[in-house]
């Protein structure tokens, strides 16, 4: 049994770790008001300062063992994968000068954790590093063999690079379907950076690994080289930009859907509300919903909803969603839950209304017809006008 601490070194929480085989592997106490499991980094508050190094591992024997090896600023995040929340807790812990290195098993599920973290720091800003452990070790077990030296000195590759070497193994490189494969699973990795002179870097790497030319990756990548721009026309671009960021802006309904599944997904506690899968009209915001509030939206629920998903555009859209929302306190959650929720579903009963509307006035339809949609709209009428009402009744 392993107590588990807030950041002010309180005592919030016990985890436990099964001895010998069997699942499942950790055990944590159920969440409570005082504890999240998504929101609580494990052994953080033992670390003083910002650390110039912050090592992430899988479990608190990793931690411990680490530690008793004299390896410093090592955290878990409680045997869970990797939640923004507790992202966002090492990427302020770390500061503006260290760095973050991942430290999973070199198992499969490891390998699997470690790519879904990465993709998770980097919709917070975090460009971590990673360390691979020879054999498929876990730290516990490379720390007691090795020590701690031995493990502060493992080599460390930066997130793409780590990502890119792990499609490099998967291909056989000798042949041109291998070259083929890799290539364009390496594209979608290239594809994630917004750096064009990383890019470029990677570019000229993967031209020599596979023998394609880098016009050709870089279509692949679906970019063009960067050339050098007039003021004029840098201007221009800017203006275009803007330009398509403000289309592409989500409508208020789209961002209050986005905002509450953030929310619910993070672990905050909420009501039974009005509001239904058929409420959220945005695509990727039903597909989610259909998952998280069928789930009752753990931490868990999200890790394995984006664990089943392959593609890795609509994953990194899902990882946008899911870190909408910053810590808030905790007074404030039912009350933003309600807005978004008024919103979403006021939205639904408009949309609704005016379609009976149009139909109302469609002469195709018989009288009796036109009737019933009268009724129906003037019983989503009334809902809209009870919807305040409902919230009002809510509190105490």
């Amino acid at each position: 049994m392993f107590p588990i601490f807030d950041v002010r070194g309180r005592v919030v929480a016990f985890g436990g770790r099964i001895l010998g085989d069997g699942q499942p592997k950790y055990l944590n106490s159920s969440d409570t008001p005082v504890f999240q499991k998504g929101r609580t980094v494990y052994g953080l508050n033992f670390i003083k300062g910002s650390p110039k190094r912050l090592y992430l591992v899988e479990g608190y024997m990793d931690v411990v063992s680490l530690r008793q090896h004299g390896v410093e600023g090592c955290v878990a995040s409680l045997g869970t994968a990797l939640t923004p929340d507790q992202a966002k807790m090492m990427k302020r812990k770390a500061g503006d000068n260290g760095e973050i290195v991942i430290v999973y098993d070199g198992d499969s599920a490891g390998i699997r954790a470690a790519k879904r973290a990465i993709d998770i720091f980097a919709m917070n800003g975090v460009d971590c590093k990673v360390a691979r452990i020879p054999g498929g070790q876990d730290p516990d077990d490379f720390v007691r063999e090795n020590g701690g030296q031995a493990f502060e000195n493992l080599p460390l590759q930066q997130s793409r690079e780590y990502l890119l070497a792990l499609e490099k193994e998967r291909f056989d490189l000798s042949s041109l379907e291998g070259r083929t494969a890799y290539a364009t699973a390496a594209a979608k990795i290239v594809r994630t950076l917004d750096s064009p002179v990383v890019v470029e870097n990677y570019v000229k790497t993967l031209a020599v690994e596979t023998g394609f030319s880098k016009e050709v990756l870089y279509e692949q990548i679906g970019r063009t080289p960067k050339v050098r721009l007039s003021a004029q026309a840098a201007g221009n671009t800017r203006n275009q930009y803007r330009d398509t960021i403000k289309d592409t802006e989500p409508p208020d309904h789209v961002k209050a859907q986005q905002r509450l599944l953030s929310l619910i997904a993070a672990g905050y506690e909420h009501k039974s509300l009005p509001i239904g899968l058929e409420d959220f009209t945005d695509p990727l915001c039903r597909e989610m919903a259909g998952e998280i509030l069928a789930g009752n939206a753990d931490g868990m629920t999200a890790s394995r909803m984006l664990d089943a998903v392959e593609d890795d555009l609509k994953r990194r859209r899902m990882l946008q969603v899911l870190s909408l929302e910053e810590n808030i306190e905790p007074e404030r959650t039912e009350e933003l839950i309600e807005s978004y929720v008024r919103t979403i579903r006021r939205n639904a009963l408009e949309e609704r209304s005016r379609e009976l509307a149009e139909a109302i006035g469609n002469p195709a339809n018989s009288a009796s017809v036109a009737l019933q949609l009268l009724r129906e709209q003037m019983e989503i009428t009334r809902q809209l006008s009870r919807l305040d009402t409902y919230f009002r009744q809510l509190r105490p």
